[in-house]
């Protein structure tokens, strides 16, 4: 058994950053001084992935990190 396959297969599905439901309330709490209904919610998650660049910015991180 090679124990860098085991190494890289058991962190393959960690999670590194997520963003709670707290997140969208505190960031709806201050822009618009409330908090979202449940239907807000899906609506704003549903589009929010669609909007995080997430391959742009792991891309930076990487290259200002990885020499």
């Amino acid at each position: 058994m090679n124990i860098i396959n085991d190494i890289s297969n058991s962190m393959s599905n960690k999670i590194i950053y997520q963003l709670l439901i707290d997140d969208l309330q505190i960031v709806a709490t201050e822009i618009i001084q409330r908090k979202l209904t449940p239907e807000e919610l899906e609506s704003i998650a549903t589009k929010l992935a669609d909007r995080i660049d997430w391959f742009d910015t792991i891309s930076v991180v990487i290259r200002e990190n990885i020499k």
